[in-house]
């Protein structure tokens, strides 16, 4: 008992804490700058993203070891690139080689930045770092896009079905940040009843969270014979498509807002307030669509620049001309994993929930989570240099996410051939072949 309450404390503390150096005055900075960014003219805002550009690319090619041997083996040099239109010169890196060098790329002292982890939903660990800059405008652009859409942070309540807390925490609520944080790893009968008091008692005006985690809440409310309205819900991480969307505005009886981006900082497409397509969120970042992935680059994290990083998802362009900073460039964003793991008890684990799970392996590779039955699955690992045991790693994983009892699992040391990939060759974190 003891230990639980600590446990409890060091969450609340920790969520305090992390938005608390998230908001005013950090912000207020970056919010009045990505709101210039935002009422400017598609010209005007070019040139700012140009001048932006190369500040970036001219300290990327003097601090970093790693750019300056990638461009010097290319033929550039610093003066061969004098504008936007110059990218494409540069040539376009992975995530490996992300991996491979992430102290040649960062070009700030250690003091100065924060280090990210990741998988997205392909189950390929990845390390990184942040400079407080990007991590103060990251959440300005939030704060901003929820503002104008009609929410605001500072008088709203907020419910937050993300991966803040674990199984052993179901809920949490922080009357300072006026939010209430639920666990999207126990979605079942019993804790779904527990959410709608909560969340009836709280009565927020805003939900966030993975899709797959609402949808999922909302289908069970919806047996359970509740209802309930919130007038805006901000999904993002996973795909969101119609069925989930048309669901989850029916029964809230809510306005549904999506974003689109990653941890690499490397690119943001949200949805317009008119819900006609998705606009790349200005100042951001420099995007090149082609047919089987974007190619990124960063305007935001000068600490750890990306360069023409290559995102593999798949953006169906628009097709109309911009005629305004905020106007749709995209339809619809491909690629992102909606697929699902299935305890026991029938909770639905979508990718973005269990991305720990590649995170918790040292010295994986690739990890996938393969299932054929609810209740069962196969955890794949492909080795990489490091690597030791898994078993420690993936029963730690399974028992905080998912829960050892709700699901039984093996695990495999597999190559990489042996892995699961898409039609359009993207890996997942998971591959399952249950109807859901």
């Amino acid at each position: 008992m003891a230990l639980a309450f600590l446990m409890f404390n060091k969450i609340f503390f920790r969520e305090y804490i992390k938005h608390l150096l998230r908001s005013y005055p950090f912000v207020s900075r970056y919010e009045r700058e990505v709101a210039t960014l935002y009422a400017m003219s598609p010209k005007a805002l070019l040139q700012v993203e140009e001048q932006r550009f190369l500040h970036i690319f001219r300290m990327a090619y003097t601090r970093s070891s790693f750019y300056h041997d990638l461009w010097s083996q290319a033929g550039i040099s610093i003066d061969d690139i004098s504008s936007l239109g110059d990218i494409v010169k540069l040539p376009v890196i992975t995530k490996q080689q992300v991996r491979d060098n992430i102290e040649a790329i960062r070009i700030v002292p250690r003091l100065e930045c924060v280090k990210a982890h990741t998988s997205g939903t392909t189950g390929m660990p990845l390390s990184l770092y942040e400079g407080w800059p990007t991590i103060w405008r990251e959440e300005a652009y939030l704060r901003y896009y929820r503002r104008r859409c009609g929410f605001d942070y500072a008088v709203d309540e907020l419910v937050s079905l993300r991966g803040h807390l674990d199984r052993a925490h179901s809920s949490l609520y922080i009357p300072n940040l006026h939010c209430l944080f639920l666990s999207s790893f126990d979605i079942n009968e019993p804790c779904a009843a527990a959410y709608h008091e909560l969340v009836s008692r709280h009565r927020p005006k805003a939900i966030e969270g993975y899709p797959s985690a609402i949808f999922s809440l909302c289908r069970l409310w919806d047996r359970m014979g509740l209802s309930c309205h919130i007038p805006f819900t901000f999904t993002s991480s996973e795909s969101l498509d119609d069925c989930m969307r048309h669901y989850i505005e029916h029964f809230l009886d809510t306005q549904v807002y999506d974003h689109y981006g990653n941890t690499e900082r490397t690119i943001a497409l949200s949805e317009t307030f008119d819900h006609q397509g998705y606009f790349e969120v200005p100042g951001y970042s420099v995007n090149q669509y082609r047919d089987d992935c974007v190619i990124t680059t960063s305007l935001i994290n000068e600490a750890f620049p990306l360069i023409r990083y290559r995102v593999d998802d798949v953006v169906k362009l628009s097709g109309n001309a911009r005629s305004c900073s905020i106007a749709p460039v995209a339809s619809k964003i491909e690629g992102r994993a909606t697929q699902v793991i299935v305890g026991k008890d029938g909770t639905r684990y979508g990718a973005a929930a269990l991305t720990y799970f590649a995170k918790a392996i040292p010295g994986a590779l690739f990890v996938q989570l393969v299932q054929n039955t609810a209740g069962k699955m196969v955890v794949n690992i492909v080795p990489g240099e490091g690597f030791a045991s898994a078993s420690d790693g993936v029963r730690a994983a399974v028992d905080t996410l998912i829960g050892l009892e709700n699901i039984d699992y093996s695990i495999c040391l597999v190559d990489e051939s042996q892995l699961v990939f898409s039609s359009s060759r993207k890996l997942s974190l998971i591959a399952s072949s249950l109807t859901i």
